[in-house]
């Protein structure tokens, strides 16, 4: 997903577009052959905490993010399961919190219970290059 835009993040619930036409069908072929499908995002802007001097701004932006997961979701009508870090702690990529928190989620015990080599992961911030189909990703906390 990019932002319809141009700005490097989406600030409205409908500023996104798929950064190629092909994602919706294939992320509905790849549950229909059993993927699950998890999406992990930094979120460090988004506070949770209600005692926050910010609290009314803070629950704007996250009532927006609920709102473009929802507008993004909703196209897709899939099961899907959203982790986001809000915090910089053991949770926020590229740290493993989430991860872990996924495989046991997904009634994994420990990595070695996952077929790695049947998975595979797709990220906007691998480190590239702009020479890559997208251009130059923003970070390299994915990798």
């Amino acid at each position: 997903m990019v932002s319809n835009s141009g700005k490097k993040f989406t600030k409205e619930a409908h500023d996104w577009k798929w950064w190629h036409a092909s994602v919706e069908n294939n992320l509905r072929g790849l549950v229909e052959q059993g993927y699950l499908v998890r999406i992990i995002s930094n979120q460090a802007g988004l506070s949770l905490d209600p005692q926050s001097k910010t609290s009314r701004q803070d629950q704007q932006r996250v009532n927006v993010f609920k709102q473009k997961v929802k507008a993004v979701l909703n196209v897709l009508d899939l099961p899907i399961t959203l982790y986001a870090a809000t915090q910089h702690d053991l949770y926020r990529k590229p740290r493993t919190g989430m991860w872990e928190q996924l495989l046991i989620d997904a009634g994994q015990s420990v990595p070695s219970d996952l077929d790695l080599a049947g998975s595979f992961f797709v990220g906007d911030a691998g480190g590239r290059f702009p020479d890559h189909v997208g251009g130059k990703d923003f970070s390299c906390s994915d990798r």
